[in-house]
């Protein structure tokens, strides 16, 4: 039982990050930010008897989703300060840190929710109940 949760936990992890990766936008990144968040809870509920090697990884589930988490603050604050003269000056320099952290959410994202469902289901069935 605990394989298929946590196969299904994954699944619909990375069916959000794919839906975001394919049309980047504030919901779809909300979207997928609480997919993972449920994700990286159940792993870190599982802790104990996660089998060694089995993944997704705790710790890269929490950067992932601390990026997304600063897109969205980028985002948040940009429709702030573009009121402001002197916030639309700064706007290109939040546009570039929103372009890197979007790359790095990219790279950790495919390597992240690369394997199937399947996979990660085969791989926790090595769990003790």
């Amino acid at each position: 039982y605990l394989a298929k949760a946590m196969a299904r936990a994954y699944g619909r992890a990375r069916r959000a990050y794919r839906a975001y990766e394919t049309a980047p936008a504030e919901e779809t990144l909300h979207d997928a930010r609480k997919r993972i968040k449920d994700c990286l809870h159940l792993v870190e509920a599982l802790d104990g008897v996660r089998p060694r090697g089995a993944r997704p990884k705790a710790g890269r589930l929490d950067r992932i989703g601390e990026l997304m988490g600063a897109i969205r603050d980028l985002d948040l604050l940009s429709r702030r300060i573009e009121r402001t003269e002197a916030g639309r000056a700064k706007l290109a320099r939040i546009a570039a840190r929103h372009a890197r952290l979007e790359r790095e959410v990219a790279r950790s994202g495919d390597r992240i929710f690369a394997a199937r469902p399947k996979a990660i289901e085969k791989q926790w069935r090595r769990a003790r109940p």
